[in-house]
């Protein structure tokens, strides 16, 4: 990771800018990867504690990029909720509550004890 941001530094004489990282001292952390390969960033901007950093994401081939006004925290949250629309970022399969898995995992133990008996 520290040599990804290292290599975003000198990224910005190749591209453009994104206009987030346009206000002087603002930078972006990486923090994370998806199996896709794009690229998950804190937005660090001058005088904004780390609570406040916002997240950044890079498509895997290309320059295309988003910001969320989202912590990391609401950021890995929102798909939970199905408050994330991203352009990037591949859709979420569907959640399966607690309740249903732990249901569905009940039956099946009920189901072979009695299978077990029967036997």
């Amino acid at each position: 990771m520290q040599q990804q941001a290292e290599d975003l530094e000198s990224l910005w004489e190749f591209e453009k800018k994104p206009a987030e990282l346009e206000v002087e001292g603002s930078r972006v952390i990486p923090w994370a990867t998806t199996g896709n390969g794009e690229c998950l960033y804190w937005l660090v901007r001058p005088g904004h504690e780390p609570d406040q950093w916002t997240v950044m994401v890079n498509e895997a081939r290309g320059d295309r990029r988003e910001h969320f006004q989202l912590s990391c925290t609401q950021f890995l949250t929102s798909p939970l909720d199905r408050e994330l629309h991203s352009n990037i970022l591949s859709p979420m399969p569907p959640v399966r509550h607690m309740n249903s898995v732990s249901s569905v995992r009940y039956d099946e133990v009920i189901r072979k004890d009695v299978r077990a008996e029967l036997i």
